[in-house]
């Protein structure tokens, strides 16, 4: 009988993991650990072991099945933390242990504003909204009036709050100088599909702008413009296509992500340098790059559900199995500022 009453309690337990989206895996040095298939994973002991971070605010409900676009840091506070997913926006105070919805829309882009805290710039199909108390009120503020196109990217000045940047699909770049009360046309970018729009946090008159295969840079402002990695293009295939950009501490100093491998930039993105990976450059499909922002040289990327960590600027190279399903990867990696043992993983389909 006792046989028998412990097999029908696992079978009962393993019925339940299936059914509730959730995976029993094994985590080095953790034990068993039921695990969400996408959602947030934290990491306090630099990827050795994770925990699925997705409980929903004073509820028992999790929120493990969302496919994550974004997840950032608060620019005040570590341990808030922003996560964008497929059907809505979330917020964090206390270290991902429990998330507040605060937005319900489907998201391709926000940004923060860096000098006041709960001013948000949430891009949603052609609108863009704002909200000035965290999420708890909603404003338009733009619609696109052409058809078929949508807003892709936001990005803010840290000088002058007041310049709000929106990049549309059709790689048009608009520019609000009273916090989104009216627009104009900064530039067009031809008929690329658009990617992202960045205001470099050091020297706002910087402003990146990247499509779907070229990299351009403004130095005044956005009145003229250079492509970045044209030059270098022919001897690095794959620079130009864009995936990810991270501004450092350091001023200038640049870490980029493209088809090509991470490559750093110490000269504002006018020359580039590869750091070196295991693998052959333009090989494979780098999902995620994130970096401790007190020691540059530590890197971390993804490929699938393995993890690739470097202390040396990738002159040596250590690799983690992810406890994440097969089919699904990393979109985003975040190291903690405050504490840089302190992982977060951003998981989607």
């Amino acid at each position: 009988m006792k046989t028998k009453k412990i097999f029908f309690i696992t079978g009962a337990l393993m019925i339940t993991l299936i059914f509730s989206a959730c995976s029993l895996v094994f985590v080095p040095g953790g034990g068993n650990r039921v695990i969400g298939l996408k959602g947030v994973y934290k990491s306090g002991d630099q990827g050795e072991t994770w925990l699925a971070e997705n409980k929903l605010e004073a509820s028992e409900a999790t929120i493990a099945s969302q496919n994550i676009r974004q997840l950032v840091f608060d620019i005040f506070d570590s341990n808030i933390i922003y996560r964008a997913a497929n059907d809505g926006f979330f917020i964090s105070q206390n270290g991902a242990d429990s998330w507040k919805k605060i937005n319900s829309l489907p998201l391709d882009d926000f940004a923060l504003n860096p000098k006041t805290r709960g001013i948000i710039y949430f891009a949603s199909g052609n609108k863009v909204f704002k909200t000035a108390d965290n999420g708890e009120n909603w404003t338009v503020i733009y619609t696109e009036a052409k058809a078929n196109v949508t807003a892709v990217s936001l990005g803010i000045s840290y000088f002058d709050t007041s310049y709000v940047y929106l990049l549309t699909s059709d790689a048009t770049l608009l520019l609000s100088d009273d916090w989104g009360e009216r627009w104009q046309t900064v530039a067009t970018f031809g008929k690329a599909q658009a990617k992202k729009v960045f205001v470099d946090p050091h020297n706002s008159r910087n402003i990146f702008v990247a499509t779907q295969d070229k990299f351009y840079i403004s130095n005044d402002q956005g009145a003229s413009w250079q492509e970045t990695v044209f030059e270098q293009a022919k001897k690095m295939p794959g620079i130009n296509k864009f995936k990810q950009l991270f501004f450092t501490q350091k001023p200038n100093n640049l870490i980029y992500l493209a088809a090509y491998g991470i490559l750093k930039s110490q000269d504002n993105g006018q020359s580039w340098q590869p750091v070196t990976l295991i693998t052959q450059p333009n090989t494979v499909d780098i999902n995620a790059l994130g970096f401790n922002p007190q020691e540059t040289d530590e890197l971390y990327y993804t490929i699938g559900n393995i993890l690739y960590h470097t202390v040396d600027n990738g002159r040596n190279w250590k690799t983690k199995t992810l406890p994440i399903p097969a089919g699904t990867k990393v979109k985003s990696i975040l190291v903690d500022p405050a504490d840089t043992n302190l992982l977060y993983l951003g998981v989607t389909q």
